[in-house]
């Protein structure tokens, strides 16, 4: 599987996407040719070579020979839906367009029907979006991953007058997103650079592992030295089919002054608010004071939520919080029949093809209790079902 991860150093947009898959590639024949596809008349794409803080980078300027209207969201759709795009690439643009607009209409607080697209009205804009999707088809790139993003502050000037950075479009596009805060007084991600994020990745967070085949990148119009002002794309082969990368909360704190009992229910309402596991370890404090480290891991999205049970259900006042990337094998549920009824499971799969069956321990215990079976032997039973454990 081919994976691209977008490295994005300054913030995302549009024509950054479009000039880094240039630098990929991506034949700029088929660039000068989507104003063609999508019917635009008097529209001029110019493409450059830019350096930037010492890297050198595409550049692309769409211009339009003519003003343009400003068009209201049923008119862009129009202008791709009537465009000589395929249906899987007409498909993709609307749910971008469609999704710009979703963010400016709540953010004006009207119908989506009632805006004029000012910002994403022009038609570069079209050709960023449409361009992109077609790029990642053209250079055959299955699964798109991406950094966090960064956000800067200050005010954008727009036909509204001035707005805050980030621009409120901008964050409501990028809810559920990774984020951090950079000290630049630039615009950095464009609302359509959010929203053709959003679309285009599987998951935010570290580069996943894989064999890198290529990089490309492409340049912003502004200058942010000392930071360069590039969008970074780095192309690879995925290193192993069978094993997901993917990011997670670790949450630790060190606790000298609960017992047993409120340790283990703690253990158990973290569990039951989502951790994905959670344990206790002894540990050996300053001046030698015995003390508990107690670790919950967690998906990023419920972070907060584990932090506040954590500290409601225990004494201590402080956290860390780490980011790691773990790797899993695939995974699904199913269930096994025995002799006592059926049996919850996961099937596992290995990487040199063998595939387990792997015993639910609340399921069996149910079983061995009403049964009155040793817990081992139900387990025995479970794992050596047919289509479990292959040698």
């Amino acid at each position: 599987m081919k994976l691209a991860f977008l490295d994005c150093i300054s913030g995302i947009s549009g024509d950054m996407l479009l000039a880094a898959f240039l630098d990929l590639g991506w034949d700029l024949e088929n660039i000068l040719g989507i104003p063609d596809l999508l019917r635009l008349q008097g529209v001029d794409i110019a493409v450059s070579t830019k350096t930037t803080c010492g890297i050198s980078a595409q550049h692309i300027d769409i211009k339009a020979r003519h003003p343009q209207p400003l068009r209201k969201l049923n008119a862009l759709l129009h202008l791709v839906e009537t465009s000589a795009l395929s249906d899987y690439i007409k498909a993709r643009s609307l749910a971008v367009l469609k999704r710009i607009g979703e963010a400016e209409a709540k953010i004006h607080g009207c119908s989506i029907s009632e805006i004029h697209f000012h910002e994403i009205g022009a038609v570069d804009t079209l050709i960023d979006i449409t361009g992109t999707l077609l790029a990642l088809q053209a250079l055959s790139i299955e699964k798109v991953f991406s950094s966090p993003l960064p956000l800067s502050r200050g005010l954008v000037k727009c036909s509204h007058g001035l707005l805050p950075l980030p621009a409120p479009a901008v964050l409501e596009l990028l809810k559920g997103v990774p984020v951090y805060h950079v000290d630049v007084d630039e615009e950095l991600v464009t609302p359509t650079g959010a929203a053709l994020a959003k679309e285009i990745t599987s998951a935010f967070g570290p580069m996943p592992r894989m064999k890198i085949l290529q990089t490309g990148y492409g340049a912003g119009s502004k200058d942010l030295s000392p930071r360069p002002n590039v969008l970074r794309i780095v192309t690879g082969q995925r290193l192993d089919e069978t094993m997901k990368t993917e990011t997670i909360s670790q949450l630790r704190t060190v606790i000298d002054d609960s017992t047993p009992e409120q340790l283990a229910h703690l253990l158990h309402m973290t569990m039951a608010r989502g951790a994905l596991d959670a344990w206790i370890t002894p540990v050996v404090m300053k001046k030698s004071r015995s003390a508990f480290e107690f670790t919950a891991i967690c998906p990023p999205e419920i972070e907060e939520k584990i932090a506040r049970c954590i500290f409601t259900e225990s004494s201590t006042i402080g956290l860390r919080i780490e980011h790691p990337t773990r790797l899993i094998l695939p995974r699904k549920p199913i269930t096994i029949g025995t002799p006592w009824g059926a049996v919850e499971a996961k099937l596992i799969e290995r990487p040199d093809g063998r595939r387990d069956i792997v015993p639910e321990f609340t399921s069996c215990k149910k079983i061995a209790e009403k049964y009155d079976v040793p817990l081992r032997v139900v387990y025995s039973t479970v794992s050596r079902a047919e289509g479990g454990r292959k040698e």
